[in-house]
C-alpha cells in the first residue's frame, strides 16, 4: 500500500471552507495521527531483532502480529490517558491563574 500526498491546491480548497474551530480541530488530530504512526514505526523499527527470534522459535506471524497491536494499543491508550490529565490541569491552571489570564482566554463565537 502507497501512500500519497494531496496536492496542494486541494489541501487549500479545504483549509478555507473550514473554520478556525475546525481546523485547529483538525491540527490537533493530525498530530495525534502522526503520532500514533511514529509510536507503531518505531515499535516495530526498533524490536525488530526481537521479532525476529519470535518468529525464529516458532511464533506464527498472526501471532506477532496481536502482539504489536496489543503493544500499540497498550502505548497509545496510556499516551491518551496522560494527555488528557495533563491537559484537563493545564486548563485548569491557566483558567484559575491569578492576573485574569481566563477570561483573556475565553472562546466567544463570531
Amino acid at each position: 500500500m502507497s501512500l500519497r500526498p494531496l496536492p496542494a491546491d486541494k489541501v487549500v480548497k479545504v483549509l478555507l471552507k473550514v473554520g478556525s474551530e475546525a481546523l485547529s480541530f483538525l491540527s490537533a488530530w493530525s498530530l495525534v495521527v502522526y503520532a500514533a504512526i511514529a509510536v507503531a514505526s518505531r515499535l516495530v523499527v526498533g524490536s525488530g531483532y526481537g521479532l525476529a527470534m519470535l518468529r525464529a522459535l516458532g511464533a506464527k506471524r498472526s501471532d506477532v502480529l496481536a502482539l504489536v497491536l496489543a503493544y500499540t494499543v497498550i502505548i497509545a491508550l496510556a499516551s491518551s490517558a496522560l494527555g488528557i490529565a495533563v491537559g484537563a490541569a493545564g486548563t485548569q491552571a491557566v483558567s484559575t491563574a491569578p492576573g485574569g489570564l481566563g477570561r483573556a482566554l475565553t472562546w466567544r463565537p463570531s
